[in-house]
Formats: structure tokens, C-alpha cells, sequence
């Protein structure tokens, strides 16, 4: 009984061992294989995680300042849902007739002012948005400049140009061929082979974009 023992352990030995070599074998195949499709020569991790870093508080922030220009404060709530009251106490007074002309006309006065109270507020909101947006466009210009400055003809990643033969081109298509934004942010690069500093920060401002969209548009869906 012990040699069966013995015998049964020294088939699962060996079969972890027969197994084991096709597993490793598995995964470096797939690590090669990630690694092959652009064959990375260099790639620069403190420049790329700065950057990252830089794109994401940015538009962060901007994002928080849009936020709560957008939000309707309590004052403005208030003054709609007076309006809209107005509105529905007119237009019953108005359906009674020549009989309720005096209340009626009490109530288009006061609708009316209301009214010209609640664009005005709307006007203010919008113009304020308007001022951030114009902000936000020369804060995004100045840094963009600023980095595009400090890392001229410094590749954030480059790859070998005999192995690549414009995959990364077809990688970052359309955006390779149709933006302009691209070109500029591989000026002095080779295009064909590299990424430049502004491309990583222009990504990371990219997902936070997506990801408040997402957001914003999923807190409509609840709330409706």
C-alpha cells in the first residue's frame, strides 16, 4: 500500500512538472507577443506617470468648476418652480373667462416680472459658463504650450522603426491621420515610431472627460 502511495505521488509530481513548463511557455508567448506589436525600445515610466497626473488634475478640476456653474443653485430652483406655479394659476384664471379678467391680469403682471427675473438669472448662468470655458481654453493652451516647450524632441516612447512599419499609426487611427492636435503634438518626433509628451496628457484628459460624461449622463437617467 505504501509503494502505491509512493508510485501515485511520483505520477503527480511528475505530471505538475509535464504541465508546468507548457504554462510558462503560454505566458511568455503572450508576453511577447504584447511587447512584438509595437517592440518597444524605450519608454520613459517617470515622464509618463507625471503626465498622467498633470492630464487627470487638470481636467478634474475643470470638470468641479463646470459642475457647479451648471448646478442650479437653490435660489434659481426656487424662482423656476415660482414661474412655473405662475404659469399653471394663469392659465386657469384665463379659462374662467371675462369673470376672473381682474385676477387674471394681477397674475400676467406678476408672471411677466417673474419672468423677466428668471432670464435674467438664466443670462447671468450662462454667461458665467461662457467666461469658464474661455478660462479654461487659455489654461489648456498655456500648459499645452508649456509642455510641448519642455519635451520638444523628447519621446515619451519610442519603438523600433524596423519592427513597427506603421502599427502605430494604425493604432491611434484616426486621430493618426485626420488630427491636428497630433501633428502638433509630434512636432520634432518621428511620427512613424514615437509618442509625444502631449499625446500622454491629452489622453488623460480624454478618460476623465469620458468618465464625468458617463457620470453625468447616468445621474440624468436616475433622476428622471
Amino acid at each position: 500500500k505504501n509503494n502505491n502511495n509512493n508510485n501515485n505521488n511520483n505520477n503527480t509530481n511528475t505530471n505538475n512538472q509535464h504541465h508546468q513548463p507548457k504554462y510558462n511557455k503560454r505566458i511568455k508567448i503572450q508576453y511577447n507577443m504584447v511587447f512584438t506589436l509595437l517592440d518597444i525600445q524605450a519608454i520613459r515610466s517617470l515622464d509618463v506617470l507625471a503626465l498622467l497626473g498633470l492630464g487627470f488634475v487638470l481636467e478634474t478640476i475643470f470638470r468641479l468648476w463646470q459642475y457647479l456653474i451648471k448646478r442650479p443653485s437653490a435660489a434659481f430652483q426656487q424662482l423656476e418652480l415660482e414661474v412655473t406655479q405662475l404659469q399653471y394659476e394663469t392659465t386657469q384664471k384665463r379659462a374662467l373667462g371675462p369673470t376672473a379678467f381682474v385676477e387674471t391680469s394681477k397674475l400676467e403682471r406678476a408672471l411677466l416680472a417673474k419672468e423677466k427675473e428668471f432670464q435674467a438669472l438664466k443670462t447671468g448662468r450662462l454667461s458665467t459658463y461662457q467666461d469658464m470655458q474661455r478660462t479654461k481654453n487659455y489654461i489648456t493652451y498655456g500648459i499645452s504650450l508649456l509642455v510641448c516647450i519642455v519635451f520638444y524632441g523628447v519621446p515619451i516612447l519610442s519603438m523600433d522603426p524596423n519592427a513597427t512599419a506603421g502599427r502605430l499609426r494604425g493604432l491611434l487611427f484616426p486621430l493618426s491621420f485626420v488630427g491636428f492636435g497630433m501633428k502638433i503634438a509630434n512636432f520634432g518626433l518621428e511620427a512613424e515610431t514615437s509618442i509625444g509628451a502631449l499625446v500622454v496628457m491629452w489622453s488623460a484628459q480624454m478618460t476623465v472627460t469620458q468618465l464625468a460624461d458617463g457620470l453625468e449622463a447616468l445621474a440624468l437617467t436616475t433622476t428622471v
